[in-house]
């Protein structure tokens, strides 16, 4: 098992520093609650059985003085598997106990670990070099067997998500659009029907950035230059047109969410 912390971009290998080992984990399936107007994601938990072993008594306790601030954190942090690992999880974990078992200095538990928002994600984005030679892509994520492109020059193309889940800026999903190009751009998902449009003159020179809900003009926060809406993107293809503008060069980069 991983430990990826965002703050300090470190990734920790479980055990390597302590005696400690993981024997099992589950994580289970997705679990959505729908109402009549959308699609709630409710709690997802990871459990994760540990084992640890000291040579005394003492050491037992000196164990479990270091495993406990390894994994009760403020912040939220990412955690992945051997078994699956291009896909973490966000996730704060359940105070816990140790269980002193045998004659010498051994000890076990089980973390729960809350993922927040309840989904997976991708450890790449689409920005990422798409190449099963890294842990950041791997078979079983429904990456089909073609050259998939996320940077584009022309006013009509498809961009493909190959997560589970509708990727949706409004509910917080990441999703970073950048555009440059002469005039007032209109970006048009005719997949998922959203619509966004920026209300301004472009120059080729300026460079707008969808981040989220917010929208940026060369850094510059101009949210109240656009019509207020995001871009989805459903699972599969998704046909994009790009209008009211000439010579578009658009990005879309973002994580697969499972």
């Amino acid at each position: 098992m991983y430990m990826y912390l965002p703050e300090t971009k470190t990734t920790i290998e479980v055990g390597s520093d302590i005696p400690l080992r993981l024997l099992k984990h589950r994580v289970p399936s997705l679990q959505t609650s729908t109402d009549e107007n959308d699609l709630t994601v409710s709690n997802r938990v990871i459990e994760a059985d540990f084992v640890f072993e000291g040579v005394d008594n003492t050491d037992y306790y000196l164990i479990q003085h270091e495993i406990y601030p390894l994994f009760i954190r403020e912040k939220p942090y990412y955690i992945y598997f051997q078994r699956m690992p291009s896909v973490m999880y966000r996730v704060l974990c359940e105070p816990f106990k140790t269980d002193k078992f045998g004659v010498n200095g051994a000890g076990s538990f089980t973390l729960n670990f809350h993922v927040q928002g309840g989904y997976g994600r991708s450890r790449g984005t689409t920005l990422s070099p798409l190449t099963f030679d890294t842990e950041l892509w791997q078979i079983g994520m429904g990456i089909p067997h073609e050259d998939l492109k996320y940077t584009f020059k022309e006013n009509i193309f498809r961009v493909y998500n190959a997560g589970h889940v509708t990727i949706d800026p409004d509910k917080k999903h990441e999703l970073i659009i950048a555009l440059k190009c002469e005039g007032s751009p209109r970006i048009k998902n005719h997949t998922t029907g959203s619509l966004y449009q920026f209300n301004k003159a472009m120059k080729y020179s300026d460079k707008l950035i969808l981040k989220g809900i917010k929208t940026y003009l060369n850094n510059d926060l101009v949210s109240k230059y656009s019509n207020h809406k995001v871009i989805k993107l459903a699972v599969g293809w998704n046909d994009i047109e790009i209008s009211g503008c000439a010579n578009p060069e658009a990005s879309f980069d973002f994580p697969f969410l499972y």
